[in-house]
């Protein structure tokens, strides 16, 4: 599982999630301001196939996690 928080249009961690992508290997991304050029990437990988993490549930299912209650 790849999990990406910020990425431009270029750089290792797009590359990284493409490859990821591209083997059937689960992809994460935060979505982010469409107007961010740190947000670009992670909007972009949403687009074409991540799945967006808006809180620690999107991935506590994925991760088999037990959060404690707070």
């Amino acid at each position: 599982m790849v999990v990406v928080v910020e990425a431009g249009t270029t750089g290792g961690a797009l590359i990284t999630a493409r490859i990821a992508l591209d083997y059937g290997v689960p992809v994460f991304a935060v979505p982010g301001d469409v107007d961010r050029p740190a947000s670009v990437g992670t909007n972009l990988l949403i687009r074409d196939g991540a799945f967006p993490v808006l809180d620690a549930a999107d991935l506590e299912a994925t991760l088999d996690l037990v959060v404690p209650f707070v």
